[in-house]
């Protein structure tokens, strides 16, 4: 009877050891593919991200991108008829009309530059971009020296342009005006350039 005893405890001990043993061989086996799987997930890209490679065909190209230049395509005489949009400055009013003509010509050194012409108007300084062969942007200011004048006046205009046709482009700008060096207040505005002619030299800007 104590053999029988004996050896039924063994038998006990034995199983116990067998489901312990394969308990933990189990969560050994589960733990690692829960590793491995975290690994995996985290080696994915996250939703909305770019890969490196990606990234690298989304950066412009130098040849898109033209700093202190219009593009080729705007080189000439152009009439440009605005209409302001909306405005906050008492002066200027939603609706008005404003005649004026733009000239693009060549420097010497190949880049497309602007002058604006616009009757009591001084153009100061400006600087422009353009992207491709057909847009670009502007940031230029002015000061109006015109008669009965009441106080300095001088407006900072960014422009941006697009080449709609050879004879045609579209403009939207908003300014920021000033009297006596205080802000006076921003309007908007839509214009519309038509080409009057072509191929303007440097020699007539010297």
């Amino acid at each position: 009877m104590d053999t029988l005893r004996k050896l039924s405890k063994s038998a006990i001990i034995a199983v116990t050891a067998l489901i312990c043993t394969q308990s933990l061989a189990s969560a050994m086996t589960l733990n690692g593919h829960v590793e491995e799987r975290a690994q995996a997930e985290q080696s994915k890209p996250l939703s909305g991200e770019v890969s490196q490679g990606e990234f690298k065909t989304l950066k412009p190209s130098d040849t898109d991108l033209n700093p202190n230049t219009f593009p080729k395509s705007y080189q000439g005489d152009w009439a440009c008829r605005t209409i302001v949009v909306d405005s906050t400055v008492p002066t200027v009013v939603a609706g008005q009309v404003i005649e004026s003509g733009i000239s693009f010509y060549p420097t010497s050194d190949g880049r497309i530059q602007a002058r604006w012409s616009q009757a009591g108007w001084v153009e100061t300084q400006s600087t422009a971009t353009s992207y491709g062969s057909d847009k670009a942007k502007s940031d230029r200011t002015a000061y109006f020296f015109g008669e009965n004048s009441q106080g300095s006046w001088a407006a900072r205009s960014r422009e941006e342009f697009a080449l709609l046709s050879p004879d045609t482009i579209s403009a939207s700008s908003y300014v920021d005006q000033y009297v006596d060096g205080q802000y006076s207040g921003r309007y908007r505005t839509q214009s519309v350039l038509k080409r009057t002619s072509e191929n303007r030299t440097l020699a007539n800007h010297q």
